[in-house]
């Protein structure tokens, strides 16, 4: 049996059709307000792209001779690069990146949807809505005015937490390669959230590694060690820690940007 609410039967759709029209309508408002507005390519990673496209190599993130650079990494620049390079660094190539950064936003959405498992509940979900549309609001230029990689960030975030809890519940193959793939992307482009992904890979380990032991001999050194060092109240598996350790480090690397 449908759901009566168009949002809950189609869920991708919605998500792409609300996320356009906010965008149109932030960037319609936004440039019509802000004094002097003009598109960027994102700054440093615009810089060092046309950098690029001049043959001068990965260099000058700051538009002027500073020569060879690792200021930013190279996800976004090269991304920016190919782009520029088919398309111009004009209003087209700037439509196509943000076209994709939309559908980034839109794809981050769904996965967060699935795994809080609110797809289903209407007022959760709206309220979900709102807070992940309020955070366009709190940085306007940076989302409807530059290519920067906050998108991208937000992305390959949802992407690592939907791969990691789907591969924890269903210890499927496809999710952990899903999760392999995220894992070699993230490196490439956040510092913060390589070493908050990392962290939260390795407790996930010891985690496993702990409940593991469980199947040694009370007696045995090493099964007492190991209980001293992980000991908790409840015996059974849970991903909340976790979870909440990854959110807050998300949190801060969106508030460090």
């Amino acid at each position: 049996m449908k759901n009566k609410y168009f949002i809950l039967n189609h869920l991708f759709i919605s998500l792409l059709i609300l996320t356009l029209f906010f965008f149109v309508s932030g960037y319609i408002f936004y440039s019509h307000y802000r004094t002097n507005f003009s598109i960027s390519f994102g700054a440093e990673y615009g810089a060092i792209a046309q950098t690029m496209m001049e043959g001068k190599g990965y260099s000058n993130p700051f538009y002027f001779e500073s020569g060879p650079t690792a200021w930013m990494l190279p996800v976004l620049v090269y991304l920016i690069f190919f782009v520029i390079s088919v398309f111009g660094n004009g209003y087209l190539g700037f439509i196509i990146l943000t076209g994709v950064k939309l559908l980034c936003y839109v794809l981050a959405l769904y996965m967060a949807i699935k795994f809080l498992r609110i797809e289903k509940d209407i007022e959760h979900l709206i309220l979900f809505l709102l807070l992940f549309f309020l955070y366009f609001v709190f940085s306007p230029y940076e989302n409807f005015g530059m290519i920067i990689d906050l998108w991208l960030i937000v992305f390959v975030e949802m992407s690592f937490l939907y791969a990691f809890i789907a591969y924890h519940q269903t210890h499927h193959t496809r999710y952990f390669i899903y999760l392999l793939g995220v894992l070699f992307l993230i490196p490439l482009l956040s510092p913060g959230f390589a070493l908050a992904s990392a962290t939260i890979v390795l407790l996930y380990i010891l985690n496993t590694i702990r409940n593991n032991f469980k199947t040694l001999p009370e007696n045995s050194a090493l099964s007492a060690y190991i209980k001293a060092v992980f000991a908790r109240k409840s015996g059974q598996r849970s991903l909340l820690p976790f979870v909440l350790m990854g959110l807050s480090f998300m949190l801060s690397i969106v508030q460090i940007h």
